[in-house]
């Protein structure tokens, strides 16, 4: 039931148009390391020369499909910036990072801006005044947590007060849409303290709240040492999602995606509830893998559906930022060439 009831969400929310693509700007480093963390992510250099330097590579990585959108005649549905946390650059080049993609991209036609801010302690005016003005209208705050002995165990280095405190600073912005994650499975975590976090939720009301199981991968750190600590069992994961689904209810949301990765605690799935009309457009086209994803910046990935609807076409750019800037021309002519396997079939 939950997912036909998905299916028919998602089959009123898009619009399946083969012109109608999302793309993704990858920012992939963080203020710190979370210890269940499995993705390519590095910690954000702190020196002016290398955000500098990032920033000017992305721009011209955003020229090149700014280009390839204008050739083949695309409309850019949703635009998420997501990392790795986009937030842990400094003030001044966010803004710059910001400024790039306003003066490149048609921000007024996307239906959907995201911004992946994560943690709360990267978020301060400075950075919402950025995205206002950039044409942010999606943001996203994971507090993953309401505990902050948990906080400490997961190496998140921010508290629950500045959970609080960034969702206030937003609230006084233009940014209509917030969506918060929590994860349940978290080491030293029982069901009552997952429970709390969920109904933890009532006192923000986002319009947005995806729900994760904790997924065990061996490149994370938690994997080298979970036998240090105890996890609930997947019976009571379980009824963890069935309170989140409560919950949800009483924010006034339903769910409109979920998706299940390997190693997830009993075998459960990640689901998106949002209130009407305020669905992830980006998270459906990702997730799906119905439309076109141009990946822009180091660890971005490009996911081009072929016309048969069966078969998908892939371009990855490579995790490492030297690799990334050395090689950009060539990773720019691959990326292209991957997007005509699709369009220029059509034309």
């Amino acid at each position: 039931k939950l997912i036909s009831d998905i299916v028919k969400k998602q089959n009123a929310i898009l619009s399946r148009n083969v012109r109608d693509i999302a793309v993704y700007i990858g920012v992939p480093y963080c203020p710190s390391r979370c210890l269940y963390c499995s993705f390519p992510t590095g910690i954000m250099p702190p020196e002016d020369e290398f955000q500098q330097n990032f920033c000017d590579s992305v721009e011209e990585d955003i020229r090149a499909v700014v280009q390839l959108i204008s050739m083949y005649g695309l409309r850019i549905k949703s635009l998420y910036i997501g990392g790795g946390t986009p937030t842990s650059l400094n003030d001044v080049f966010f803004q710059k990072l910001m400024n790039v993609i306003s003066n490149n991209f048609s921000v007024g036609l996307i239906d959907e801006f995201t911004v992946e801010a994560g943690r709360p302690d990267c978020i301060n005016a400075e950075k919402i005044r950025a995205m206002e003005e950039a044409g942010v209208n999606r943001i996203s705050i994971n507090p993953q947590t309401m505990h902050d002995r948990t906080l400490v165990a997961i190496g998140r280095r921010h508290t629950v007060k500045q959970v609080y405190d960034a969702f206030a600073t937003i609230r006084k912005s233009n940014i209509s849409i917030v969506n918060m994650d929590l994860i349940v499975g978290l080491p030293q975590e029982g069901m009552r303290d997952m429970e709390y976090s969920l109904d933890k939720m009532l006192d923000f009301y986002p319009e947005n709240l995806t729900v994760h199981s904790l997924a065990l991968k061996k490149s994370s750190p938690l994997f080298q040492i979970c036998k240090d600590y105890e996890f609930v069992s997947a019976e009571e994961a379980s009824l963890v999602f069935d309170h989140a689904s409560l919950v949800a209810e009483k924010l006034g949301m339903s769910p409109y995606y979920l998706y299940r990765q390997h190693y997830m605690l009993g075998n459960l799935a990640n689901i998106g509830y949002a209130k009407p009309g305020t669905e992830c457009i980006y998270n459906m086209q990702m997730m799906e893998e119905q439309d076109t994803v141009i990946g822009i910046g180091p660890s971005s990935a490009t996911k081009v559906p072929a016309l048969d609807g069966h078969h998908l076409y892939k371009f990855h750019m490579p995790k490492n930022f030297y690799d990334y800037k050395t090689n950009a021309k060539q990773l720019f002519t691959k990326r292209a060439e991957t997007i005509a396997l699709r369009y220029e079939q059509e034309e």
